[in-house]
């Protein structure tokens, strides 16, 4: 387990807790402007959710790892003992660092192709 006290260690998980909120609401909006259709977009983050039930072994490194990074499974007590890295930027990071970072990065992603989508259709209407 890593060594910090539990008061920051509540800390960092409402803050990563804060982050997937953000990060599964931009998601939905993104599918919801693009598909046009709020059954699908309920499919597909069902169909998300369902696959995060799924419980792979660690010899499946690549697969698992990716698995692991799903907003849903995220958010588990073993996340403070995950010790699998992933190489950003010429440094290895532990999950518990990359995943909020990488959850940003996608929300401000679908953020801006949301409100591309958006500014498209309004257009064309």
């Amino acid at each position: 387990a890593m060594d910090m006290p539990i008061r920051r260690a509540f800390w960092i998980y409402v803050g990563i807790m804060l982050i997937i909120g953000l990060l599964l609401s931009v998601f939905a909006m993104c599918l919801s402007q693009l598909t046009r259709n709020s059954i699908a977009v309920i499919a597909i983050m069902m169909g998300l959710w369902l696959i995060s039930m799924l419980t792979l072994p660690y010899s499946w490194r690549l697969i698992s790892q990716a698995s692991s990074y799903l907003p849903v499974t995220f958010l588990g007590s073993w996340v403070f003992s995950d010790y699998r890295t992933i190489h950003l930027f010429g440094h290895l990071f532990p999950i518990l660092q990359a995943a909020p970072v990488i959850y940003l990065v996608l929300s401000v992603l679908m953020g801006w192709v949301t409100k591309r989508s958006y500014g498209k259709y309004q257009v064309t209407k």
